[in-house]
């Protein structure tokens, strides 16, 4: 694998232009020697890793660790996508849920072109539910303060 795949591995958000290609191979030595065999394993073990840490499928591995160093395998854009190499101006949503000193919430944070946005459902015990967003603007203060009201009703609920 080259040192070009695994920078833009390295991106929170990866794009793919209409007439970008995208290419593996197995990684390779210059000069390989019999100890090489060892640091290959040790090597290949730690792409693994950083490949599952940035959320692409470990599909991705296979294709390029079936393709000889000397070759280069093209892998079009929709198979990028499915694997998740390809992630576009957005992440996916990371959700937790919490309790506090009698509060309990569900949080979901994301990466996106326009920043970094969480949303938070809480219920705080005696005062009921909560929800609360935090959005970074990024000069679409317009667009973002003139959405419509919406309106949550919860089993009828509404306060």
């Amino acid at each position: 694998m080259s040192a070009a795949t695994l920078m833009y591995l390295g991106g929170r958000l990866r794009y793919f232009d209409a007439d970008a290609q995208f290419g593996v191979h197995q990684f390779s030595f210059k000069n390989p020697k019999p100890e090489h065999v060892g640091q290959s394993q040790i090597l290949s073990a730690k792409i693994a890793g950083y490949v599952a840490d940035m959320g692409i499928s470990p599909a991705f591995l296979e294709i390029s660790s079936s393709t000889s160093s000397s070759d280069i395998k093209l892998i079009d854009k929709d198979t990028l996508v499915r694997l998740n190499v390809v992630t576009g101006g957005i992440t996916d949503v990371d959700w937790t849920v919490q309790a506090r000193s009698g509060v309990l919430y569900v949080r979901g944070e994301r990466d996106s072109l326009h920043g970094q946005h969480k949303a938070m459902l809480v219920y705080a015990k005696g005062d009921g539910f909560l929800f609360h967003a935090v959005i970074e603007a990024q000069g679409r203060q317009t667009e973002l303060t003139e959405f419509p009201l919406v309106e949550l009703f919860l089993d009828g609920w509404d306060n």
